[in-house]
C-alpha cells in the first residue's frame, strides 16, 4: 500500500530513477520526435514530442516544445493504477531532456516553453493536472508553470 508520506516525499524529491527509453522515430522533418518505454508491469509507453520555433517580440527565435504520452495500445485519458505515476514521469522529464540536448545539438533555438494538456476522463476531475504540476514544479522550482484552456505551460 502506498502511504502519503512517500508520495510527497516522492513528488518532493523526485528520486524516482528513470525506466530506460529509446528514441524510435523522427517525421515531418524532425520537428516530431517519439521514443519508448516500458514499465515494470510491462505497460509499453510512447512519449512524443513536438517542436515549434517562434519569434518573442520577433527578435529572438525559441523553441516550443509540446509533449504528451500514453500506453502504446491506450488513449491520453487512460488511467492504468499500476502505481509507477512516479518512474513514469521521471522517464518523461528525462526524454524531455534528452530532446531538448538533441535539439541543442541540431542548433536550434533553445527551449524556452514546454507545452502539455492533461487528460481527464471527467470534466471535473483534475487530479492528473494537479499531480503533473506538483512535480514539474518540484523538478524545475526557477520555471514559470501557468495554466490556461486545459494547456500546462512551463516557461523556463
Amino acid at each position: 500500500m502506498i502511504k502519503l508520506k512517500d508520495i510527497l516525499t516522492e513528488v518532493g524529491e523526485g528520486t524516482a530513477t528513470p525506466y530506460k527509453f529509446k528514441f524510435k522515430k523522427s517525421t515531418f522533418g524532425g520537428k516530431e520526435r517519439s521514443y519508448a518505454f516500458t514499465t515494470d508491469s510491462s505497460l509499453e509507453y510512447e512519449a512524443s514530442l513536438t517542436s515549434l520555433m517562434s519569434t518573442k517580440n520577433f527578435t529572438s527565435l525559441k523553441t516550443n516544445l509540446y509533449v504528451s504520452f500514453k500506453t502504446v495500445t491506450g488513449d491520453y485519458s487512460d488511467v492504468t493504477n499500476k502505481g509507477e505515476q512516479f518512474k513514469i514521469m521521471a522517464t518523461v522529464i528525462a526524454i524531455i531532456k534528452a530532446d531538448i540536448e538533441f535539439l541543442a545539438k541540431e542548433g536550434n533555438p533553445p527551449v524556452k516553453v514546454i507545452k502539455f494538456a492533461p487528460e481527464k476522463s471527467d470534466d471535473n476531475d483534475n487530479r492528473r493536472a494537479n499531480f503533473y504540476k506538483a512535480y514539474i514544479q518540484k523538478q524545475l522550482p526557477n520555471a514559470r508553470v501557468d495554466y490556461k484552456g486545459g494547456v500546462y505551460q512551463v516557461t523556463l
